[in-house]
């Protein structure tokens, strides 16, 4: 009796499946032929079928491996022209800083200074005090100097960088021309 009944289960999951795969199919002359009974069930037509939409499928899951590949190529580099573009950032924040804290410390003792010349009880303390801030005054403008001087010269070397380009171009001519400077023999 329990054999007879897992044998029923079985054949009844066999038909769901069947059905299953049929309703996926698509509706031909052949199937419709074959599910009125006109004619025998060829288990090679349904092969074929399956065959080709497994092909199918296969080329539209390349396709899409491609795009995502290419989507996602497109968004490392754009991760990388913006870590790029933050590390430029850091770099000018990190200058404003300084320059910002240069500037804070001379109106401080600017401030200072001005506070000192109006209380002058204790010459002493006063006189110390005010060779300590003018000290540190200098020190400031000589750093903010250097640092000027710095890029000034950084400036000059990359202009004389080019210059130098620019003579051995002319001492060792190359044929090749930029194309911002490409001479057409009508416009000469």
């Amino acid at each position: 009796m329990n054999l007879d009944y897992q044998k029923i289960n079985l054949e009844k999951h066999e038909i769901e499946l069947k059905l299953r795969y049929l309703k996926l199919t698509r509706v031909t002359k052949k199937i419709q032929e074959v599910v009125t009974g006109r004619e025998d069930l060829d288990p090679s037509h349904f092969l074929n079928i399956y065959d080709q939409k497994k092909k199918n499928l296969d080329e539209n899951k390349k396709k899409r491996e491609a795009i995502m590949d290419k989507k996602i190529y497109e968004l490392r580099s754009e991760i990388d022209k913006k870590k790029k573009e933050n590390l430029e950032f850091n770099i000018k924040l990190k200058k404003l800083r300084e320059n910002v804290n240069l500037k804070e410390q001379i109106i401080m003792l600017d401030s200072e200074d001005k506070d000192q010349e109006e209380v002058q009880d204790v010459k002493d303390v006063n006189n110390k005090n005010n060779k300590k801030k003018y000290k540190n005054f200098l020190e400031i403008a000589r750093v903010t100097k250097l640092k000027n001087l710095v890029q000034q010269y950084y400036e000059e070397i990359e202009y004389l960088r080019t210059e130098l380009d620019k003579l051995r171009a002319r001492t060792f001519p190359s044929f090749l021309q930029k194309p911002d400077q490409i001479l057409y023999p009508d416009e000469k």
